[in-house]
């Protein structure tokens, strides 16, 4: 079971294991704990009901994103991650939408009901905002049409989920409580209304055009959180170059006081 102490983590720092640290982060409000984030019950949710240990950098990385504030809301309404290839990428962020669509839609009704708790991915193409949509789908396939996918499926997920939508372009997961997780290509996600949003490969984005769409869908929601996860950029990654400029500028405002 996942611990509830950050200093049994596992933290890492050597040559061949890489660093758990992040070089640059925003600093907590306050000692982070299961009353002060959600990061905890997603570490507890991986382990115990999917099955999935997290590396310490994934368990890092939702302790610190899922901070809550004093009214129970998140304190980051946008997260940037940059990480390198290959570290589980994919996972943790299908962790996390699995989370979001089967539990936190049910956090705070009286705020956000379930049924006006919609969970977006998206990123430049349609195919690319699939990778964590597809690993919720194994998990929660109420029909598993073959051995291969029953032996996939956590039955307790399959339980709560009422039908997937697979018409091409229209793909959805609808839970009994009503709670949708969609995914979209950037393009076509303007005028939804989403309270959670994984942005994948950031990078890819060379103009504005992409970002200013999906980042509108979460402003009139409360403690919406919208998550940009990408590799390393280049010259032409516009959009993800911007926001780690901006998120450096105020972890050194931070970092001043």
């Amino acid at each position: 079971m996942a611990s509830e102490n950050l200093t049994v983590f596992g933290a890492i720092d050597d040559e061949r294991h890489g660093v758990t640290l992040p070089r640059i982060f925003t600093p907590p409000l306050r000692p982070l704990t299961k009353e002060t984030s959600n990061g905890f019950a997603v570490i507890a949710f991986a382990e115990i009901m999917l099955h999935v240990h997290l590396y310490p950098w994934q368990q890092w990385l939702l302790v610190h994103a899922l901070e809550l504030l004093e009214d129970g809301s998140y304190r980051f309404r946008k997260v940037i991650v940059l990480v390198a290839r290959q570290n589980g990428k994919t996972t943790l962020m299908g962790v996390l939408a699995a989370w979001w669509l089967f539990v936190d839609s049910n956090k705070h009704p009286d705020r956000v009901p379930p049924v006006k708790f919609l969970v977006v991915g998206a990123a430049q193409t349609l195919d690319n905002a699939k990778g964590p949509y597809n690993q919720v789908k194994e998990w929660c396939n109420p029909q598993p049409s073959t051995d291969e996918e029953a032996d996939l499926v956590i039955p307790d997920l399959a339980a709560m989920t009422q039908k997937f939508v697979n018409t091409n372009g229209e793909e959805a997961i609808i839970t009994r409580s009503k709670a949708r997780y969609i995914v979209r290509a950037d393009k076509n996600i303007r005028a939804k209304s989403a309270a959670r949003v994984v942005f994948d490969e950031l990078r890819e984005q060379h103009t504005d055009d992409g970002w200013n769409a999906v980042s509108q869908t979460t402003k009139a929601v409360w403690s919406s959180q919208l998550w940009g996860i990408s590799n390393a950029g280049d010259y032409r990654s516009v959009a993800l170059r911007k926001q780690v400029d901006k998120g450096r500028k105020l972890v050194d405002e931070w970092t001043r006081l």
